[in-house]
């Protein structure tokens, strides 16, 4: 074997060794532009002809790779890499995207939005609501409003269109038309209200004897697991979304705003809320079902609606959601949710 033929082998094996084919042609060539030249010219042509060889070498490889299906090489009979394709981003039912960055990550997680970042624009039509947000945050769809998890979301909420609400760890934002921002790490929270007015409730089922009132330029701070007479109404119009919760600021909430005694209801509810945000659906639902008796009738429809979205959306469990609903609606039947409740029926396709 010539110098010339043995350096192109070695180039050759340097990059992988070549198919049987290959291998045919490109001795095929090798014996075309092998034959003795003049000495004077033999360096020249012993170059350029290793450099022809190992052009046509690249070349053959392109027309390998380009004419095999993606992922296989027929000829070769390697695999080839291929790039996994990411799950599609996608939303909960009653969320629609307005506007999304182009590093968003968000996804459908059982019924909550779960975005890992970037920012989202939302509008939620059953609601007339729009909600401007920056991951990470979490929040769940209701047909009354959202259910806040985790994360900074601000809302835009049209006037006239009934009552709506904003579920949080410590209570409910109740909503008659207005700009607000809440921040939410599920155990603690802050609303600060721009435009409007609202009216926090202590714990989700509404009671007169815990609402505290807010206008526009004054914030709220709640935490949820130890519910005291600290939350308070703060003036200050300054304080960014961000910012930590500081219940202690701000002129505290009138004893008339605060039971004397602390009922069970808003532990109950941060105890499921809690267990939500930790992906213990099971476990929630089992509280709702075994906790409820002592609580009065308004409160027990309410949390009877919370079990029931659980099992149909959560756990997905359709015959228990269907079994749960039809004794809800015998149970209520001129409910606050029973638009809701025959809605859900419908979507389940329950008998």
């Amino acid at each position: 074997m010539s110098d010339f033929a043995r350096a192109l082998r070695e180039a050759a094996e340097d990059l992988g060794a070549p198919t049987p084919s290959e291998a045919a042609r490109l001795d095929e060539r090798v014996a075309q532009i092998g034959r003795p030249q003049p000495r004077r010219t033999a360096p020249v042509l012993a170059l350029a002809a290793i450099a022809a060889s190992l052009l046509l070498f690249f070349f053959l490889r392109g027309e390998v790779v380009s004419s095999v299906s993606p992922g296989l090489s027929a000829a070769a009979g390697r695999s080839l890499p291929t790039e996994r394709a990411l799950p599609a981003p996608s939303l909960p039912p009653r969320f629609e995207l307005r506007e999304a960055s182009g590093d968003a990550d968000y996804q459908d997680d059982h019924g909550v939005l779960a975005v890992a970042r970037g920012e989202l624009t939302l509008d939620h039509p059953e609601a007339a609501m729009t909600l401007t947000l920056d991951g990470p945050a979490r929040l769940r769809p209701e047909p009354w409003g959202v259910t806040v998890e985790r994360g900074t979301i601000r809302f835009e909420v049209a006037r006239g269109k009934g009552r709506r609400e904003v579920a949080v760890s410590g209570g409910v934002i109740e909503i008659t038309g207005t700009r607000f921002v809440v921040t939410e790490d599920g155990r603690r929270g802050k609303v600060e209200l721009e435009e409007g007015s609202i009216r926090f409730h202590r714990g989700h089922p509404r009671g007169d004897e815990t609402v505290t009132p807010l206008t526009p330029g004054e914030s709220l701070s709640w935490q949820a697991e130890a519910p005291s007479d600290d939350d308070a109404v703060d003036t200050d119009s300054s304080a960014t979304p961000a910012a930590q919760p500081t219940p202690s600021a701000g002129p505290a909430v009138s004893a008339s705003a605060t039971p004397s005694a602390t009922p069970p209801t808003p532990s109950l509810i941060q105890r499921v809320e809690r267990l939500r945000a930790q992906g213990k659906y099971r476990e929630a639902e089992q509280l709702l079902a075994e906790e409820t008796e002592d609580l009065d009738a308004g409160t027990r429809e309410r949390l009877s609606y919370e079990r029931g979205s659980l099992l149909a959306r959560q756990l997905d469990d359709a015959p228990a959601a269907c079994a749960h609903f039809h004794q809800h609606l015998a149970t209520y039947p001129d409910g606050r949710y029973t638009a809701e409740v025959k809605q859900m029926l419908g979507q389940l396709h329950c008998k």
